[in-house]
């Protein structure tokens, strides 16, 4: 009976099949928009899966990725949100923030490398020694830095991203320990990365803090201006069980410590290397503000000399909100702010 059954289905679904294409081959207008209809539908439906699934649905493509926080300052009373974090401001957060595994730094930069061929304009991020720690990420060559490699005075090291190994040295397994020139002086392949995203910028190649010129050049100026060399991006990783709420708190409480306690001097002088300026071969893509001596909040922030040489109070600085890829910390001071989220 059931054998019965199934062959009568199945031969109403053959009479159906046959009545479809009969009518398509009588229409064929009506053929080409039901086909175009159909193939739309279903690139449009495959489209939007597609993104769902990497930005909402797919976890972030590093270890830990729920315990990263981005910490981002803010100056209310100048209206800005996002106000890049100096040297000193860095050290403070990584010597006072109990509550992370470990906090980085991150600034952009544009250089030439030179050995094969043409010199070659390449992306660097300047970054601190925990850096891809943080991130989880393991190199498939070589290493990537250690502590030695921040000391001042240290060897200049790079670590190349695998799209950059592929392209310029076509993924040569004998690249570590080859000898580049940049800023002029030897610099030394210690690794090579594996193919993953990066954060928070797409570059060439990574280089120690104490490589970069601009960046050392401003650790002699960290005594007379804490506000020296601000344009770091700064993020870390939380401990286990510590909330990002906790996080946040500790982190309003260390940037008003140093915003009420230690005023900003402003010299005559720039209070970090110009840099919209180039030096020899290289030339940032990154500028941070420095702050402008006045005795009321300042108006703004420059690179540029002060007419003056004064103290005035930080006027605000650091914060808490949630932004993708990660959490941001960040609290808002000064004078008549309040703390945002």
């Amino acid at each position: 009976m059931e054998a019965v059954a199934y062959v009568a289905r199945m031969d109403e679904f053959t009479k159906d099949i046959r009545y479809g294409l009969r009518t398509l081959v009588r229409s064929p207008g009506f053929a080409l928009v039901t086909v175009l209809t159909l193939g739309l539908g279903i690139g449009a439906n495959t489209a939007i899966f597609s993104l769902i699934n990497g930005v909402l649905l797919k976890p972030l493509p590093w270890a830990n990725a729920d315990r990263l926080v981005l910490l981002r300052q803010s100056t209310p009373l100048l209206g800005r949100t996002n106000t890049q974090v100096s040297v000193k401001e860095y050290y403070d957060y990584r010597e006072q923030a109990t509550e992370f595994d470990g906090l980085v730094e991150y600034h952009g930069m544009s250089f030439d490398l030179l050995k094969r061929g043409e010199p070659d304009r390449v992306s660097t991020g300047v970054v601190s020694h925990n850096f891809f720690d943080v991130l989880g990420i393991r190199p498939i060559l070589g290493r990537t830095f250690v502590a030695d490699d921040d000391r001042p005075g240290a060897e200049a090291v790079l670590v190349l991203s695998y799209a950059y190994w592929q392209s310029k040295f076509s993924g040569d397994p004998n690249i570590v320990d080859q000898i580049f020139q940049m800023n002029n002086r030897p610099h030394r392949v210690i690794g090579v990365l594996p193919n993953v995203p990066h954060y928070p910028n797409q570059n060439d190649i990574y280089m120690s803090v104490s490589a970069c010129p601009f960046r050392a050049a401003a650790e002699a100026q960290l005594a007379q201006n804490r506000r020296a060399f601000a344009g770091l991006s700064v993020f870390g990783r939380l401990k286990p069980g510590i909330s990002r709420e906790a996080a946040a708190a500790s982190v309003t409480a260390i940037c008003h410590r140093f915003t009420k306690t230690t005023p900003v001097l402003t010299p005559r002088a720039p209070a970090s290397p110009p840099l919209s300026s180039t030096s020899g071969n290289s030339s940032p893509r990154t500028r941070g503000p420095c702050c402008s001596s006045s005795s009321a909040p300042p108006a703004s922030f420059s690179s540029s000399p002060a007419p003056t040489s004064r103290t005035s109070p930080w006027p605000g600085c650091c914060a808490a909100t949630a932004s993708w890829p990660f959490g941001a910390l960040s609290a808002p001071i000064g004078p008549a702010s309040s703390a945002s989220s």
